[in-house]
Parts: structure tokens; C-alpha cells; sequence
């Protein structure tokens, strides 16, 4: 299948990961759109719960997945034993799908939990919760992520009536981006 934005990539990926009995979220500029409001994204965030024994199925299937896609097993299996992240990336479109493997912390293992089953593009698919989208953007602002600030108001106007605000106030005491969630809530109140 020849992949020609992120979304066709979103489809395939999710539906790779699904066979394979991976667990996912999907994250980033895609959650966004989901949950916040359309943006441009040209990548595919997907947070994945990856394992010795799941690793090698996913590597063959992404070097299966197109004729000209890139993927580095030594960069996923350093990935698997100390964080962080891999990439595909698709060689026909220069689609690029950031892996993210979730960390055994408490709130990975929570944000995984709390994973929202969505209709999105015509399949059903897993998001990262709404808060937890918001609170991994508090976070992206304090690494200086200019973007992530558009995105987690984004995120708080559309999902005003819905947000688990107990939630989000007692994480992000916890995660040290309380400030950033009062600047974004601030931002909002001014966007009304």
C-alpha cells in the first residue's frame, strides 16, 4: 500500500500494531486533531508497549511494511533496553512514524490504561486520553515547545465540558507543570 500522507500511514500502522496484539496510543499532532482542533502534522506519534518477545515481530513487519521503508532493529532493541524512541520511515512518501515505547512508570502504565478506543478514518482506533494528551503537552512546553502550548489550548477549548479537570490538577502537580496548565488555562479565558 503506498502511503501517501500521515493519515494513510496512521491506518496501516494502527492496523499492523492491532494484528500483531501490540498495545498503543496513538499521540501527538494526530491526538490533537482528535481532540483539539485540525492542525498540520507531518509525522505519526504512536506511544507502544513493546516487549523482547513482541520486538522482532514488529521489526519484520516493518521492514515488511513497503519496498523502501527504513527501520534499525539495533535502534529499537537499544530503544527496548534504555527509552526513548525509534522511527519508520517510509521510503516512498518520507512518511516518518516515531515510536515511542512506554517507560514502566506508574503514569505511562496509567496513560496506556486510560487509552480511549476512537472511530477515527473510517477504523476504530486507541488515542491517548484527552488529558493525558494535554498533560504530555504541559510537558513538551517545558522543554520549550512552542507548538505544544497551541496544541494543549487547543485541547481545553474542545474538550472544555468533558476534561477530567481533578485529574489533570492533581497530575500535573505531581509531573512539576502546574504553572504551564495555569498559563494554558489562562490562554484559554482569553480566547473566549
Amino acid at each position: 500500500m503506498l502511503h501517501k500522507n500521515p493519515v494513510d500511514m496512521l491506518i496501516s500502522m494502527t492496523q499492523t500494531l492491532e494484528r500483531l496484539k501490540i498495545p498503543y496510543i496513538i499521540t501527538g499532532g494526530m491526538a490533537v486533531v482528535i481532540w483539539g482542533r485540525p492542525r498540520f502534522t507531518a509525522d505519526v506519534d504512536i506511544v507502544i508497549e513493546l516487549t523482547v518477545e513482541s520486538l522482532p515481530r514488529l521489526a519484520d513487519a516493518l521492514e515488511n511494511f513497503c519496498e523502501k521503508g527504513m527501520i534499525d532493529r539495533e535502534v529499537m532493541k537499544n530503544v527496548l533496553a534504555h527509552g526513548g524512541e525509534f522511527n519508520y520511515i517510509d521510503g516512498d512518501s518520507d512518511v516518518k512514524v516515531d515510536f515511542w515505547v512506554a517507560k514502566k512508570t506508574p503514569l505511562n502504565q496509567e496513560q496506556m490504561v486510560r487509552a480511549v478506543r476512537r472511530e477515527a478514518y473510517g477504523q476504530t482506533m486507541s488515542f491517548i486520553s484527552p488529558e493525558d494528551l494535554l498533560l504530555s503537552k504541559l510537558l513538551w512546553i517545558q522543554k520549550g515547545s512552542y507548538r505544544s502550548m497551541d496544541d494543549a489550548v487547543s485541547v481545553l477549548q474542545a474538550q472544555k465540558e468533558s476534561l477530567d479537570l481533578g485529574y489533570i490538577s492533581s497530575r500535573a502537580i505531581s509531573m512539576g507543570v502546574e504553572q504551564e496548565l495555569k498559563t494554558a488555562r489562562g490562554i484559554k479565558q482569553t480566547l473566549r
